[in-house]
């Protein structure tokens, strides 16, 4: 009986790829004496937060789709060496 050694492919020997860091945006302060720039800053400040967060979720996103392709490549070969 002859074996073969079994290659690996290089999907099943990574790591998870983790989401890219986001920093929190500094925010312009709301507490000031004038009601126009207060409103302006919250305004300012609300469209950070909004980019923020989006950004978060993208980054999630590209990491869950990069290990989810990773996965299924895996995955693929290793049904192919059941068979």
């Amino acid at each position: 009986m002859v074996t073969q050694p079994v290659v690996v492919p290089a999907e099943c020997r990574v790591e998870p790829v983790e989401p890219r860091e986001t920093s929190e945006p500094a925010l312009l302060p709301e507490n000031v004496t004038s009601p126009v720039e207060a409103t302006r800053n919250q305004l300012a400040n609300a469209r950070l937060a909004f980019l923020f967060w989006q950004d978060r979720a993208s980054a999630l996103e590209e990491a869950y789709d990069v290990n989810a392709a990773t996965q299924r490549r895996c995955a693929a070969w290793a049904r192919r060496q059941d068979q």
